[in-house]
């Protein structure tokens, strides 16, 4: 698995988001699809990213209003995108506030990583220490 994750390098370090960003993508991806794995591994990731714990309670508790505006946008796309519900409206709004291909990598980004958590689920990978 840890090879693996290094293809996802390019997802990390040319998506336009910023390392806080891109780590509200991961976190409401892994909590959408109920991944603990994924989101064991990316707790102490968006910590250091500078997530506080109010941040990450509101991921959880799916709770907008404690979220900054363009994280609540985050969120909100990659939550839809988790259940193939990603609206006109909600695209219009993230392509309102992010290029292109910023927009092309939050898909990607929650994609991946809804894939990765179905293929740690289907091998039944424990949660590391």
């Amino acid at each position: 698995l840890a090879g693996m994750r290094s293809d996802y390098g390019a997802m990390w370090s040319e998506s336009g988001l910023s390392e806080r960003e891109r780590e509200f993508v991961i976190l409401a991806v892994a909590d959408e699809a109920g991944s603990d794995y994924e989101w064991h591994q990316h707790l102490t990731i968006a910590t250091n990213a500078g997530l506080t714990d109010t941040e990450i309670s509101a991921i959880v508790t799916d709770d907008p209003v404690a979220l900054a505006e363009d994280e609540a946008l985050l969120v909100e796309y990659a939550r839809a995108a988790v259940r193939g519900s990603v609206s006109d409206g909600l695209h219009e709004r993230l392509a309102a506030r992010y290029d292109d291909s910023t927009v092309v990598a939050v898909a990607t980004i929650a994609g991946s990583y809804l894939g990765l958590a179905r293929f740690i689920d289907a091998l039944d990978i424990e949660v590391e220490d």
